[in-house]
Protein backbone atom coordinates (compact mmCIF):
# COMPACT_ATOMS: atom_id res chain seq x y z
CA UNK A 1 0.00 0.00 0.00
CA UNK A 2 1.32 3.36 -0.68
CA UNK A 3 -0.27 6.87 -0.24
CA UNK A 4 0.80 10.37 -2.21
CA UNK A 5 -0.29 13.47 0.44
CA UNK A 6 -0.52 17.10 -1.03
CA UNK A 7 -0.37 20.09 0.80
CA UNK A 8 -2.15 23.21 -1.06
CA UNK A 9 -1.31 26.60 -1.02
CA UNK A 10 -3.78 28.52 1.16
CA UNK A 11 -7.55 28.78 -0.22
CA UNK A 12 -7.72 32.64 -0.39
CA UNK A 13 -4.69 32.41 -3.36
CA UNK A 14 -6.01 30.31 -5.54
CA UNK A 15 -8.96 29.04 -8.09
CA UNK A 16 -9.12 25.55 -7.64
CA UNK A 17 -11.01 24.16 -5.32
CA UNK A 18 -9.40 20.78 -3.71
CA UNK A 19 -12.81 18.17 -4.84
CA UNK A 20 -11.78 20.02 -8.88
CA UNK A 21 -8.08 19.15 -8.58
CA UNK A 22 -8.95 15.62 -7.16
CA UNK A 23 -11.89 15.17 -9.97
CA UNK A 24 -9.03 16.29 -12.62
CA UNK A 25 -6.19 13.82 -11.48
CA UNK A 26 -8.60 10.97 -11.36
CA UNK A 27 -9.21 11.91 -15.15
CA UNK A 28 -5.43 11.82 -15.75
CA UNK A 29 -4.41 8.42 -13.56
CA UNK A 30 -4.74 5.80 -15.57
CA UNK A 31 -5.86 2.00 -14.72
CA UNK A 32 -2.72 -0.55 -14.29
CA UNK A 33 -2.85 -4.59 -13.49
CA UNK A 34 -3.13 -5.13 -9.67
CA UNK A 35 -4.30 -2.53 -8.04
CA UNK A 36 -7.06 -3.22 -6.14
CA UNK A 37 -8.16 0.06 -5.03
CA UNK A 38 -7.21 3.62 -5.43
CA UNK A 39 -9.12 6.21 -3.93
CA UNK A 40 -8.11 9.92 -3.58
CA UNK A 41 -10.09 12.17 -0.47
CA UNK A 42 -9.01 15.31 1.06
CA UNK A 43 -8.63 16.25 4.62
CA UNK A 44 -11.73 18.00 6.49
CA UNK A 45 -10.33 20.22 9.10
CA UNK A 46 -13.89 21.60 10.19
CA UNK A 47 -17.64 19.47 11.07
CA UNK A 48 -17.65 16.31 12.90
CA UNK A 49 -14.61 13.90 12.98
CA UNK A 50 -15.10 10.98 10.73
CA UNK A 51 -16.06 9.86 6.96
CA UNK A 52 -18.84 11.37 5.32
CA UNK A 53 -20.22 7.57 4.82
CA UNK A 54 -19.42 5.34 7.12
CA UNK A 55 -21.20 1.99 6.97
CA UNK A 56 -20.01 -0.94 9.34
CA UNK A 57 -20.68 -4.41 8.46
CA UNK A 58 -20.51 -7.06 11.65
CA UNK A 59 -20.69 -10.71 11.33
CA UNK A 60 -18.80 -13.81 11.56
CA UNK A 61 -18.17 -15.09 8.28
CA UNK A 62 -15.10 -13.01 7.04
CA UNK A 63 -16.13 -13.76 3.17
CA UNK A 64 -19.61 -12.64 3.91
CA UNK A 65 -18.62 -9.70 4.66
CA UNK A 66 -16.08 -8.69 1.99
CA UNK A 67 -19.19 -9.73 -0.35
CA UNK A 68 -21.51 -7.36 1.61
CA UNK A 69 -18.52 -5.06 1.21
CA UNK A 70 -18.46 -4.87 -2.68
CA UNK A 71 -22.29 -4.86 -3.01
CA UNK A 72 -22.49 -1.50 -0.61
CA UNK A 73 -19.76 0.08 -2.55
CA UNK A 74 -21.15 -0.45 -6.10
CA UNK A 75 -24.51 0.93 -4.39
CA UNK A 76 -22.66 3.82 -3.42
CA UNK A 77 -21.19 4.43 -6.75
CA UNK A 78 -24.68 4.90 -8.10
CA UNK A 79 -25.63 7.39 -6.15
CA UNK A 80 -24.73 10.78 -6.68
CA UNK A 81 -22.50 12.77 -4.84
CA UNK A 82 -20.09 9.80 -3.49
CA UNK A 83 -17.06 9.52 -4.11
CA UNK A 84 -13.40 7.87 -2.78
CA UNK A 85 -15.71 4.11 -1.71
CA UNK A 86 -13.07 2.12 -0.21
CA UNK A 87 -13.51 -0.72 2.48
CA UNK A 88 -10.85 -1.80 4.94
CA UNK A 89 -11.23 -5.50 4.43
CA UNK A 90 -8.62 -5.64 1.70
CA UNK A 91 -6.96 -9.07 0.27
CA UNK A 92 -4.10 -10.46 1.59
CA UNK A 93 -1.61 -13.30 0.38
CA UNK A 94 -2.16 -16.85 -0.94
CA UNK A 95 -2.41 -19.22 2.22
CA UNK A 96 -2.95 -22.25 2.68
CA UNK A 97 -6.28 -23.80 5.22
CA UNK A 98 -5.67 -26.73 7.18
CA UNK A 99 -8.62 -28.78 7.63
CA UNK A 100 -8.51 -31.86 10.27
CA UNK A 101 -9.99 -35.08 8.25
CA UNK A 102 -11.96 -37.66 10.03
CA UNK A 103 -9.17 -40.09 10.10
CA UNK A 104 -6.67 -37.78 11.68
CA UNK A 105 -9.33 -37.09 14.11
CA UNK A 106 -9.26 -41.10 14.55
CA UNK A 107 -5.49 -41.03 14.97
CA UNK A 108 -5.39 -39.06 17.67
CA UNK A 109 -4.88 -35.72 16.19
CA UNK A 110 -6.58 -32.34 17.06
CA UNK A 111 -6.89 -29.27 15.57
CA UNK A 112 -4.60 -27.56 17.94
CA UNK A 113 -1.84 -30.83 17.84
CA UNK A 114 -1.97 -29.80 14.14
CA UNK A 115 -1.19 -26.34 14.26
CA UNK A 116 1.12 -26.44 16.90
CA UNK A 117 3.47 -28.93 15.39
CA UNK A 118 3.06 -26.78 11.82
CA UNK A 119 4.06 -23.47 13.28
CA UNK A 120 7.01 -25.45 15.30
CA UNK A 121 8.01 -26.18 11.70
CA UNK A 122 8.16 -22.97 10.02
CA UNK A 123 8.64 -20.52 13.11
CA UNK A 124 10.76 -23.36 15.20
CA UNK A 125 9.75 -24.71 18.93
CA UNK A 126 11.48 -22.90 21.91
CA UNK A 127 13.54 -25.68 23.47
CA UNK A 128 15.36 -23.66 26.24
CA UNK A 129 15.47 -20.47 28.19
CA UNK A 130 18.09 -19.16 30.35
CA UNK A 131 19.31 -15.85 31.83
CA UNK A 132 22.58 -14.25 30.50
CA UNK A 133 23.60 -10.52 31.67
CA UNK A 134 20.42 -9.57 32.63
CA UNK A 135 18.26 -11.14 29.70
CA UNK A 136 16.42 -13.91 28.44
CA UNK A 137 18.05 -16.00 26.03
CA UNK A 138 15.62 -18.55 24.01
CA UNK A 139 17.04 -21.47 21.88
CA UNK A 140 14.45 -22.34 19.54
CA UNK A 141 14.49 -25.14 17.09
CA UNK A 142 13.38 -24.98 13.46
CA UNK A 143 13.77 -26.71 9.85
CA UNK A 144 16.22 -25.26 7.52
CA UNK A 145 14.87 -22.59 5.39
CA UNK A 146 14.86 -24.67 2.16
CA UNK A 147 12.53 -27.02 4.02
CA UNK A 148 10.65 -24.38 5.36
CA UNK A 149 8.94 -23.30 2.97
CA UNK A 150 5.17 -22.99 1.73
CA UNK A 151 5.59 -25.53 -1.33
CA UNK A 152 6.70 -28.21 1.19
CA UNK A 153 4.17 -28.50 3.75
CA UNK A 154 2.77 -30.77 1.65
CA UNK A 155 5.87 -33.17 2.21
CA UNK A 156 5.75 -32.06 6.13
CA UNK A 157 5.20 -35.22 8.59
CA UNK A 158 3.36 -34.88 11.42
CA UNK A 159 3.83 -37.32 15.11
CA UNK A 160 0.37 -38.46 16.45
CA UNK A 161 -0.01 -39.06 20.03
CA UNK A 162 0.67 -42.50 19.85
CA UNK A 163 2.66 -43.74 16.57
CA UNK A 164 5.00 -42.68 13.83
CA UNK A 165 5.63 -39.94 11.92
CA UNK A 166 2.53 -39.53 9.83
CA UNK A 167 2.21 -37.44 6.26
CA UNK A 168 0.28 -34.72 7.28
CA UNK A 169 -1.78 -34.82 3.84
CA UNK A 170 -3.23 -38.26 5.69
CA UNK A 171 -4.14 -36.53 8.76
CA UNK A 172 -5.49 -32.80 7.47
CA UNK A 173 -7.18 -31.55 4.04
CA UNK A 174 -5.34 -28.54 2.37
CA UNK A 175 -7.20 -25.64 0.47
CA UNK A 176 -5.24 -22.79 -0.67
CA UNK A 177 -7.17 -19.92 -1.15
CA UNK A 178 -6.41 -15.98 -0.49
CA UNK A 179 -6.64 -14.55 2.78
CA UNK A 180 -7.27 -10.99 3.62
CA UNK A 181 -4.59 -8.89 5.30
CA UNK A 182 -6.28 -7.33 8.15
CA UNK A 183 -9.27 -8.67 10.36
CA UNK A 184 -10.77 -5.92 12.71
CA UNK A 185 -13.27 -6.40 15.66
CA UNK A 186 -15.23 -3.76 17.81
CA UNK A 187 -16.29 -5.21 21.15
CA UNK A 188 -14.79 -9.13 19.96
CA UNK A 189 -16.94 -8.82 16.97
CA UNK A 190 -15.76 -8.61 13.38
CA UNK A 191 -16.48 -5.33 11.16
CA UNK A 192 -15.91 -4.04 8.09
CA UNK A 193 -16.32 -0.48 7.36
CA UNK A 194 -17.34 0.71 3.88
CA UNK A 195 -16.40 4.82 3.75
CA UNK A 196 -16.74 7.35 1.42
CA UNK A 197 -16.50 11.15 0.71
CA UNK A 198 -19.44 13.30 -0.51
CA UNK A 199 -19.45 15.96 -2.64
CA UNK A 200 -21.81 18.32 -1.15
CA UNK A 201 -22.50 20.46 -4.74
CA UNK A 202 -24.59 17.20 -5.65
CA UNK A 203 -26.15 15.39 -2.46
CA UNK A 204 -25.46 15.26 1.17
CA UNK A 205 -24.31 12.33 3.58
CA UNK A 206 -28.17 12.27 5.41
CA UNK A 207 -29.84 11.99 2.61
CA UNK A 208 -26.92 9.31 1.22
CA UNK A 209 -27.43 7.48 4.34
CA UNK A 210 -31.38 7.81 4.15
CA UNK A 211 -31.81 6.35 0.79
CA UNK A 212 -29.22 3.53 1.64
CA UNK A 213 -31.05 2.65 4.47
CA UNK A 214 -34.59 2.67 3.11
CA UNK A 215 -33.30 0.94 -0.34
CA UNK A 216 -30.77 -1.44 -0.23
CA UNK A 217 -29.31 -2.02 3.87
CA UNK A 218 -32.34 -4.79 4.13
CA UNK A 219 -31.96 -6.90 1.09
CA UNK A 220 -28.09 -7.01 1.75
CA UNK A 221 -28.29 -7.94 5.20
CA UNK A 222 -30.39 -10.81 4.30
CA UNK A 223 -28.63 -12.32 1.51
CA UNK A 224 -25.22 -12.06 3.11
CA UNK A 225 -26.52 -12.64 6.90
CA UNK A 226 -24.40 -9.80 8.93
CA UNK A 227 -25.78 -6.92 10.66
CA UNK A 228 -25.09 -3.32 9.40
CA UNK A 229 -24.69 -0.02 11.35
CA UNK A 230 -23.82 3.61 10.57
CA UNK A 231 -20.52 5.32 11.97
CA UNK A 232 -18.57 8.49 11.28
CA UNK A 233 -19.88 12.06 10.88
CA UNK A 234 -23.76 10.32 10.75
CA UNK A 235 -23.09 8.59 14.53
CA UNK A 236 -21.33 12.24 15.42
CA UNK A 237 -23.87 14.23 14.47
CA UNK A 238 -26.56 11.79 15.93
CA UNK A 239 -24.74 12.57 18.89
CA UNK A 240 -24.64 16.01 18.93
CA UNK A 241 -28.09 16.40 18.13
CA UNK A 242 -29.15 14.57 21.15
CA UNK A 243 -26.98 16.68 23.25
CA UNK A 244 -28.63 20.30 21.80
CA UNK A 245 -32.34 18.62 21.56
CA UNK A 246 -31.61 18.17 25.37
CA UNK A 247 -30.10 21.48 26.04
CA UNK A 248 -32.89 22.97 24.49
CA UNK A 249 -35.25 21.21 26.41
CA UNK A 250 -33.77 21.78 30.10
CA UNK A 251 -33.94 26.13 28.31
CA UNK A 252 -37.53 25.72 27.37
CA UNK A 253 -38.34 24.68 31.07
CA UNK A 254 -36.43 26.62 32.58
CA UNK A 255 -37.80 29.75 30.49
CA UNK A 256 -40.79 28.80 31.06
CA UNK A 257 -40.50 28.28 34.97
CA UNK A 258 -39.30 32.12 34.51
CA UNK A 259 -41.59 33.61 32.67
CA UNK A 260 -44.85 32.20 34.80
CA UNK A 261 -43.39 33.59 37.97
CA UNK A 262 -42.37 37.03 36.41
CA UNK A 263 -45.71 37.26 34.78
CA UNK A 264 -47.92 35.53 37.38
CA UNK A 265 -49.54 33.45 34.63
CA UNK A 266 -49.89 30.38 33.07
CA UNK A 267 -50.97 30.77 29.73
CA UNK A 268 -49.00 34.19 28.94
CA UNK A 269 -45.20 32.32 28.85
CA UNK A 270 -47.14 30.05 26.02
CA UNK A 271 -47.99 32.56 24.19
CA UNK A 272 -44.25 34.14 24.28
CA UNK A 273 -42.72 30.82 23.84
CA UNK A 274 -44.78 29.69 20.72
CA UNK A 275 -42.45 32.01 18.37
CA UNK A 276 -39.77 29.70 18.20
CA UNK A 277 -40.96 26.83 16.11
CA UNK A 278 -42.21 30.05 14.02
CA UNK A 279 -38.36 31.08 13.92
CA UNK A 280 -37.29 28.09 12.24
CA UNK A 281 -39.93 29.40 9.06
CA UNK A 282 -36.81 32.25 8.60
CA UNK A 283 -33.70 29.37 9.13
CA UNK A 284 -35.34 26.92 6.47
CA UNK A 285 -36.06 29.89 3.35
CA UNK A 286 -32.43 31.81 4.32
CA UNK A 287 -30.43 28.05 3.89
CA UNK A 288 -32.48 27.46 0.28
CA UNK A 289 -32.09 31.53 -0.82
CA UNK A 290 -28.13 30.79 -0.09
CA UNK A 291 -27.79 27.24 -1.37
CA UNK A 292 -27.20 25.77 1.98
CA UNK A 293 -27.55 22.98 3.63
CA UNK A 294 -28.74 22.63 7.55
CA UNK A 295 -25.87 21.40 10.02
CA UNK A 296 -25.22 21.21 13.23
CA UNK A 297 -24.25 25.06 13.50
CA UNK A 298 -27.64 25.85 11.84
CA UNK A 299 -29.22 24.02 14.63
CA UNK A 300 -27.08 25.91 17.63
CA UNK A 301 -28.03 29.28 15.77
CA UNK A 302 -31.52 28.61 15.73
CA UNK A 303 -30.99 28.38 19.81
CA UNK A 304 -29.14 31.61 19.78
CA UNK A 305 -32.22 32.93 17.42
CA UNK A 306 -35.06 31.81 19.66
CA UNK A 307 -33.27 33.80 22.40
CA UNK A 308 -33.34 36.91 20.60
CA UNK A 309 -36.82 36.91 19.74
CA UNK A 310 -38.50 35.47 22.97
CA UNK A 311 -36.60 38.78 24.81
CA UNK A 312 -38.43 40.61 22.09
CA UNK A 313 -41.49 39.09 22.75
CA UNK A 314 -40.95 39.43 26.53
CA UNK A 315 -40.70 43.34 26.52
CA UNK A 316 -43.88 43.28 24.37
CA UNK A 317 -46.04 41.45 26.72
CA UNK A 318 -44.68 43.13 29.73
CA UNK A 319 -45.29 46.49 28.17
CA UNK A 320 -49.04 44.96 27.34
CA UNK A 321 -49.56 43.61 30.93
CA UNK A 322 -48.59 47.18 32.35
CA UNK A 323 -51.37 49.44 30.07
CA UNK A 324 -53.83 46.29 31.51
CA UNK A 325 -52.59 46.92 34.72
CA UNK A 326 -53.11 51.10 34.26
CA UNK A 327 -57.14 50.10 33.41
CA UNK A 328 -56.60 50.13 29.58
CA UNK A 329 -58.58 47.50 27.99
CA UNK A 330 -56.97 44.34 26.38
CA UNK A 331 -57.60 45.88 22.35
CA UNK A 332 -56.22 49.17 23.55
CA UNK A 333 -53.19 47.92 25.37
CA UNK A 334 -52.02 45.20 22.41
CA UNK A 335 -52.56 48.54 20.15
CA UNK A 336 -50.50 50.62 22.74
CA UNK A 337 -47.87 48.25 23.36
CA UNK A 338 -47.21 46.99 20.13
CA UNK A 339 -46.70 50.84 18.54
CA UNK A 340 -44.17 51.42 21.15
CA UNK A 341 -42.37 48.29 20.67
CA UNK A 342 -42.24 48.97 17.11
CA UNK A 343 -39.13 50.88 16.98
CA UNK A 344 -37.18 48.87 19.23
CA UNK A 345 -37.65 45.41 17.26
CA UNK A 346 -36.38 46.98 13.83
CA UNK A 347 -33.45 48.55 15.54
CA UNK A 348 -33.05 44.84 16.86
CA UNK A 349 -33.39 43.49 13.62
CA UNK A 350 -31.74 46.03 11.26
CA UNK A 351 -28.53 46.16 13.58
CA UNK A 352 -28.18 42.24 13.63
CA UNK A 353 -29.08 41.25 9.79
CA UNK A 354 -26.36 44.03 9.29
CA UNK A 355 -23.68 43.32 11.19
CA UNK A 356 -24.34 39.24 9.90
CA UNK A 357 -24.81 39.87 6.19
CA UNK A 358 -21.15 40.28 5.14
CA UNK A 359 -20.31 37.16 6.89
CA UNK A 360 -22.58 35.32 4.66
CA UNK A 361 -21.17 37.14 1.54
CA UNK A 362 -17.86 36.49 2.43
CA UNK A 363 -15.59 34.14 -0.28
CA UNK A 364 -13.20 32.67 1.98
CA UNK A 365 -13.23 29.12 3.20
CA UNK A 366 -13.35 30.00 7.36
CA UNK A 367 -16.17 32.07 6.68
CA UNK A 368 -17.92 29.40 4.59
CA UNK A 369 -17.60 27.06 7.20
CA UNK A 370 -19.95 29.46 9.71
CA UNK A 371 -22.24 30.59 6.94
CA UNK A 372 -24.95 28.59 7.57
CA UNK A 373 -25.41 29.85 11.15
CA UNK A 374 -24.91 33.51 10.02
CA UNK A 375 -28.08 32.46 7.21
CA UNK A 376 -30.28 30.78 10.56
CA UNK A 377 -29.56 34.11 12.38
CA UNK A 378 -30.29 37.21 9.30
CA UNK A 379 -33.27 35.01 7.66
CA UNK A 380 -34.90 34.23 11.31
CA UNK A 381 -34.60 38.05 12.43
CA UNK A 382 -36.19 39.14 8.69
CA UNK A 383 -39.36 37.83 10.01
CA UNK A 384 -38.73 38.26 13.67
CA UNK A 385 -40.56 41.52 13.56
CA UNK A 386 -43.94 39.94 11.92
CA UNK A 387 -43.87 37.55 15.11
CA UNK A 388 -43.21 39.55 17.82
CA UNK A 389 -45.63 42.52 16.56
CA UNK A 390 -48.50 40.45 14.80
CA UNK A 391 -48.44 36.87 16.09
CA UNK A 392 -47.61 37.49 19.49
CA UNK A 393 -50.32 40.40 19.88
CA UNK A 394 -52.81 38.51 17.72
CA UNK A 395 -52.28 35.50 20.46
CA UNK A 396 -53.25 37.49 23.57
CA UNK A 397 -56.37 39.12 21.91
CA UNK A 398 -57.26 35.74 20.96
CA UNK A 399 -56.63 34.24 24.44
CA UNK A 400 -58.66 37.49 26.31
CA UNK A 401 -61.64 36.86 23.79
CA UNK A 402 -61.96 33.46 25.34
CA UNK A 403 -61.53 34.03 28.26
CA UNK A 404 -64.21 37.17 28.17
CA UNK A 405 -66.63 34.47 26.21
CA UNK A 406 -65.88 31.87 29.51
CA UNK A 407 -66.61 34.60 31.68
CA UNK A 408 -70.20 35.60 30.11
CA UNK A 409 -71.25 32.42 29.55
CA UNK A 410 -70.94 31.60 33.34
CA UNK A 411 -72.93 34.32 34.25
CA UNK A 412 -75.16 34.21 31.44
CA UNK A 413 -75.91 30.70 33.16
CA UNK A 414 -76.20 31.89 36.57
CA UNK A 415 -79.26 34.05 35.58
CA UNK A 416 -80.67 31.74 33.86
CA UNK A 417 -80.25 29.49 37.55
CA UNK A 418 -81.28 31.92 39.43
Amino acid sequence: MGAYTIEFIPSDQRDVRNRDFFAAWADEVESLAGIESLVMFGRSDGGPPGKDVDIRIFGNELRAMKSAAIDIRDVLRRIPGTIAIEDNLPWGKQEIVLELTPEGRAMGFTTESVAQQVRNAFDGAIAKRFARDEEEVLVRVMLPKERARMNSIRDFYVTPPAGRLTPITEVVKLEPRVGFAQIRRQDGVRQVAVTADVDTDFNTSNEILALFQAEFAEDIMRRHDVQIDYKGKAEEQAGAFQDVRNAALVALVTMYIILAWVFSSYSKPLVVLSIIPFALIGAVLGHYVMGLNMNMLSLQALVGLAGVMINDSIILVSAIQRLCDKGAEMRDAIIEGTKDRLRPVCLTTITTVGGLTPLMFETSMQAQFVQPMAATIVFGMLVSPFLVLVFVPALLSIGSNMRNRSSRGKHDSQLVFE
